[in-house]
C-alpha cells in the first residue's frame, strides 16, 4: 500500500509540474509581448497567428519536465549518480523555446536593425526551437530509461 500512494504522490507531482511549466511558459510569453507591444490586442493576434508553433514549444517544454520530474524521482529512490546534463538540456532547450522573443524585444531597448534581421527567420527560429525542445525531450528520456535501467537491469521492457 505504501508503494501505491508513493507512485501516485510522484504522478500528482508530475503532473502538476507539467502543468505549471505550461501556465508558466505561457505567462511568460504573454508578459513579453505584452511589455513589447504594450497591447493586450496585439498580445492575442499574434498569440492566435502563432498558435501552432506556441502549443508545440509549450507541449514539448511541459512533457520535458514532466520527464526530468520524474528522473529526479527515479534518482532519489535510488543512490545512483546520473550526469546532470538534462538540466542543462532542459534549460537550454527553454532558452530555444523562448528565443524568438528577442524580436519582439530588441526594438524596444534600441535594436531595430537586429530586430528586423531575426524577423526574418523568425519561422526559422521556430523550427530551431521545437527541433531543440525535442531534443530535450528525447535526452531526458534516454536518461530516464538509463536510470531505470540501472535501478533494475533484470526488467524486461
Amino acid at each position: 500500500m505504501g508503494l501505491l500512494l508513493s507512485k501516485l504522490y510522484t504522478l500528482r507531482r508530475e503532473l502538476e509540474n507539467v502543468i505549471i511549466s505550461g501556465l508558466g511558459l505561457f505567462s511568460f510569453y504573454v508578459l513579453i509581448m505584452r511589455f513589447a507591444s504594450g497591447s493586450w490586442r496585439y498580445t492575442l493576434d499574434q498569440f492566435i497567428q502563432l498558435w501552432p508553433w506556441m502549443a508545440l514549444l509549450i507541449v514539448g517544454f511541459s512533457v520535458q519536465v514532466g520527464l526530468y520530474t520524474r528522473l529526479r524521482a527515479v534518482q532519489k529512490s535510488s543512490n545512483n549518480t546520473v550526469t546532470k546534463a538534462s538540466a542543462a538540456t532542459s534549460g537550454f532547450a527553454m532558452v530555444a523555446c523562448c528565443a524568438h522573443h528577442i524580436v519582439d524585444v530588441l526594438p524596444t531597448i534600441g535594436l531595430s536593425a537586429a530586430s528586423l534581421f531575426l524577423a526574418q527567420y523568425q519561422t526559422e527560429i521556430f523550427v530551431l526551437a521545437v527541433a531543440f525542445n525535442f531534443g530535450g525531450v528525447v535526452f531526458v528520456y534516454r536518461q530516464l530509461k538509463q536510470v531505470q535501467r540501472l535501478n533494475h537491469p533484470y526488467t524486461i521492457e
